[in-house]
């Protein structure tokens, strides 16, 4: 048996973590247990629980681990400041649908069935409270800059702003996931008119945009 040094132990752990993110894609979140993780790890039930002591923690690890690679936290945060409502709507739009791909629809629907766990034992899985507080901080700052250049009129606190907008796209996402839009332009419809309500971008101002980029006057002004 390999001499158990740190190193080995935290290899082994990443692998039984791996193992149980495999599971759950295949299996979900009810479908899987300690036995299947095992099998696919290829170690037994007290290996196991040296590392993790229930299915609950070494989903947990299996889920921030996936959620690191992947980067979830910028996916919704542009690298480079968004100034413009246009551009702030055409990204978000963008980074959602690109959720339609089949290999990270299905990790979207596991992530949901967590959270939907979530509801009666939420210490369970402490990565998704701390990733939506995380990414909702930094969607107060993208808010912060629409505000600066007088794209938006906010009327809430910043990071309640944040996290009604973070909530959006998470019910947003699901509805993809799910097949419920047809385009892309169903998506940007809906999104926008919502994001409007809560970050106080007037339709009147939008509609501005529009026209003044035509090169006409809007009606009102003409009148």
């Amino acid at each position: 048996m390999p001499k158990r040094d740190v190193q080995y132990m935290a290899k082994q752990r990443k692998e039984i973590a791996s193992s149980a993110f495999r599971c759950l894609l295949k299996n979900g979140l009810h479908g899987t247990n300690v036995r299947d993780i095992c099998r696919d790890a290829g170690v037994s039930a007290s290996t196991f629980y040296i590392h993790f002591s229930s299915k609950e923690e070494v989903v947990d690890e299996a889920i921030r681990d996936v959620m690191i690679s992947y980067d979830a936290t910028s996916r919704f945060t542009s690298p480079t400041p968004i100034t413009t409502w246009e551009q702030f709507i055409e990204y978000s739009v963008k980074q959602i649908a690109s959720l339609r791909k089949p290999v990270l629809r299905k990790q979207v629907l596991l992530g949901y069935e967590i959270i939907s766990a979530m509801r009666d034992r939420p210490a369970d899985y402490p990565v998704f409270v701390e990733r939506f507080e995380e990414t909702s901080q930094m969607m107060s700052k993208q808010i912060q800059i629409l505000q600066e250049h007088h794209e938006i009129d906010l009327k809430i606190d910043t990071l309640i702003a944040a996290k009604l907008m973070n909530m959006l796209f998470i019910s947003t996402i699901y509805r993809v996931s799910i097949g419920s839009y047809s385009s892309e332009e169903e998506i940007r419809s809906e999104l926008e008119l919502a994001l409007q309500l809560i970050l106080g971008r007037h339709q009147d101002k939008t509609n501005e945009g529009v026209v003044g980029q035509a090169g006409l006057e809007p009606a009102t002004k003409r009148l």
